[in-house]
This record gives C-alpha cells, structure tokens and sequence, in this order.
C-alpha cells in the first residue's frame, strides 16, 4: 500500500485579504420582486418574494440569446449566417428593429436587434432561423428552463410580449443569467451602448441603435444584461456587474418606473460589493508544489491544479485559509506523463472544508538514459 504523504504548504490570514469596511444595511425593494446572486456559485445574498409568477416581458430574451450562443459555441449556427425575415417576423408588435418581410439579415445583426434595441421582430426572427418556427423554438426554451432547474417558468414566446401563461421569477431570470454569461461572446452584445445597423431590403435604411439598459452608460462595473417593460410586467431588468473578482446578479422584476427599476437593481449591486468578497485561495494552473522523480534527468517535476477554488466571503468575517497537499506516495518513478495525478489538495477556512481537488504533475519527465543513470551513479559513489 502506498504511504500518504501529507505535507502543509501555506497558511494565510483571510485578514490579508483586501477589506472594504463594515457590511452595508439591506436595501429597500419596493419593486414586487427581486433577488442579487453571486455568478460563480449563485448563492442568494438578498430576495424578496424570488418565486413569484410574473411576467417578464423582453427579460425573455435573455433565454433567446442563450440558446443562440450555445448553437454558435456548438457549431449549428455562425454570425454570418443569413436569415431571410418572414411576414411573421416583420409582423411583431412593440419594440422592433423594424426589419422588412423579405430582407436578408446575418445572426450578428439580429443579434444586435435583440441584445441592444431589444426587438420583438429580431428575436422571433432568430427563433425561426433556430427551429424552424416559433413553436418549435418556445418548446426548446422550456426544455432548456427544465435544464437548468427554472421550475417557476413557463414561456410562450421567444421575445417577451404579453401572452397568458407566459411567466418566469426572479430567481430563474437569475438562473438562466448567470447561464448566459459562462458564454464570453455575449458580452460583445450585451456591453454594446450604441451601434449602427443597416435594415430595409436594399438597406436603404441606417439605423442607430441604443441599449435599453441605461446603467451601462452610467455605472463603469455593469456590463450587461436585458432590460423588460410591458403594462403586464411593469419595469424588469437582469444585470450583472463585476468588481475585482466579485461577479453579481440583480434582478428587478415589476417596478413602478424605469427609475426605480435602475436605481433598485443598481442598489442590489452596491450592497453585494459592500457586503462580501471573493476570494480565490487556488486558481487553475497554480503551481502548488513539487515532488521527486526517481530514474529521471530531473530530480523533482512542479505539481499544478486544473480548477479554481473560490469562495464567497462577508468582507466582515475572518478566519484562516489553510491548503493542505496530500500525496499518494512521497516520489514517483520516471517516465512521468503530463497532467499524471499523484494526490490532493485540501482548502479550508478555519474548520470548514472548501475544496478538495486533484493535483497534477505539470509536466512529463522522460525516464533518463542508461549513460546518465551511470553518470549518476558515479557521482553518488564518487563524490
């Protein structure tokens, strides 16, 4: 049986940590629904009535762009890619790119209708290149709802228009959020302030689009997500913003006025970053350690981790983060393959376990040749 090696590399004070002062009081929601999550793990932080039926208007199409992004990512659908723009499309009521029936379009610049301007006629346009038809489309974002654990959820259309039986909440607007982020090219998009998009058969026409989500141009940390108002739904948002390593998710969901909704979803945000920090004990590629290699030209190889271990922190709390290698054996024996797994690695803060990854060799080592092994042997025998 191989021994374990267990050998204590670092302790370090979460007191070290950058603080940022005493917690922030809770704010005051007056809007009938809202939640803030952390976007790595999607811890709640703050709720108020988070799974409750409502309507969320063009919040919807945040599970458009979301399925559009994985078809992209999947390989089904690239930007270039033309749509032609049926009457169905065209047809749309509220918010439009005002696309004509006929016209051609790339993915990128329905892409735009719906991540900046928002429009119905966009998003369905989109859905018909995706499915086929709307139909088609609507059961795929339910199914994709089911996917991600959207149980409060039921849409009838891909853009967010007035419809019986078209609801969500506000802890699954932040589900499907925190969904769409993992995907780096959506913020090309959402982040878009203003942009000029050619519409019209001929594309006689130019069009200057401006994001419906006003906090971009007004708040330096927010880059994104999907503003939303209908008489039904009232004033929604979904939007994310970072600081340092901390990325949070407020939704806003039926406000008095596009006002409050800004100024609710931004003070969800501010109470996140006054209240708690995230910390990073491990990140993937970290170099943790080393071990020695017998029969090989170098005496020890660098040991690595493949995944980040984070943890969301009150920036009021302390303790100690302590990370612990254990290794299956106390050497190995060369040829050593890259990313070969020899032990563990365990974080803690204070008594509580937060991780425990795999530990890797960060690079193979070759078994020596017989003439280095003797070279080797004579300079132990022969100092």
């Amino acid at each position: 049986m191989k021994k374990l090696c267990v050998m204590l590399l670092t302790v370090l004070l979460i007191s070290l940590i950058p603080m940022q002062g005493a917690s922030a009081a809770e704010p005051v929601i007056t809007a009938k629904s809202a939640i803030l999550v952390d976007a790595v793990t999607g811890e709640v932080l703050f709720e108020k009535n988070p799974h409750e039926k409502l309507p969320p208007a063009s919040v919807t199409k945040i599970m458009t762009m979301l399925i559009l992004m994985e078809k992209i990512e999947g390989g089904e659908l690239t930007l270039a890619d033309q749509v032609t723009i049926s009457a169905n499309a065209s047809g749309q009521e509220g918010t439009r790119l005002m696309i004509e029936t006929g016209e051609v379009r790339t993915v990128e610049e329905l892409l735009y209708g719906v991540a900046v301007e928002s429009g119905n006629d966009a998003a369905v346009a989109l859905a018909e290149k995706m499915s086929g038809n709307v139909g088609n489309f609507v059961a795929l974002m339910n199914q994709r709802a089911k996917e991600l654990g959207m149980n409060d959820t039921n849409f009838v259309n891909p853009c967010g228009l007035s419809a019986d039986e078209h609801y969500t909440s506000a802890y699954d607007i932040a589900l499907m959020s925190r969904e769409l982020i993992k995907h780096p090219l959506i913020f090309k998009y959402i982040t878009t302030w203003m942009v000029d998009v050619h519409v019209g058969k001929n594309n006689e026409i130019l069009r200057t689009l401006a994001n419906t989500n006003k906090l971009l141009s007004q708040k330096d940390y927010i880059d994104g997500i999907k503003t939303g108002f209908t008489d039904a739904a009232g004033y929604c948002v979904s939007i994310t913003g970072k600081k340092g390593d901390l990325r949070l998710i407020s939704v806003i969901m039926k406000a008095e006025t596009s006002a409050i909704r800004s100024v609710e979803a931004d003070g969800l945000l501010q109470y996140g970053f006054q209240s708690y920090q995230a910390v990073y004990p491990i990140k993937k590629n970290d170099t943790v350690g080393e071990i020695n290699v017998l029969n090989a030209d170098e005496n020890t190889v660098k040991l690595t981790v493949d995944q980040d271990v984070y943890k969301l922190l009150p920036i009021s709390g302390s303790g100690q983060i302590t990370k612990s290698l254990v290794m299956d054996s106390e050497q190995i024996y060369a040829p050593v393959a890259e990313k070969q797994k020899v032990g563990k690695l365990i974080v803690k803060i204070g008594d509580e376990q937060i991780a425990e990854i795999d530990v890797y060799t960060a690079a193979a080592v070759k078994k020596c040749s017989y003439f280095k092994y003797l070279t080797k042997v004579k300079s132990v025998l022969f100092p």
